[in-house]
């Protein structure tokens, strides 16, 4: 299993399993797309993982 490395792989890939076993990473490339956006808008916050969990988690309130 290859590690996540960057904050993007981070919270844009999840686990796959198959048979109660991991299979493979599975990639949201929308929420990719829109966190490498985001990246571009405010690059000073590219690695920070406090950032982004907070940024989502008002994203996620907004819609509420």
């Amino acid at each position: 299993m290859k590690p996540r490395q960057n904050t993007i792989d981070l919270f844009s890939t999840f686990l796959r399993f198959e048979a109660d076993c991991f299979s493979n990473w599975a990639i949201d490339a929308k929420l990719r797309r829109s966190m490498k956006a985001c990246l571009a808008e405010f690059p000073e916050s590219n690695t920070s993982e406090q950032f982004w969990a907070t940024y989502w988690h008002q994203r996620w309130r907004e819609q509420q």
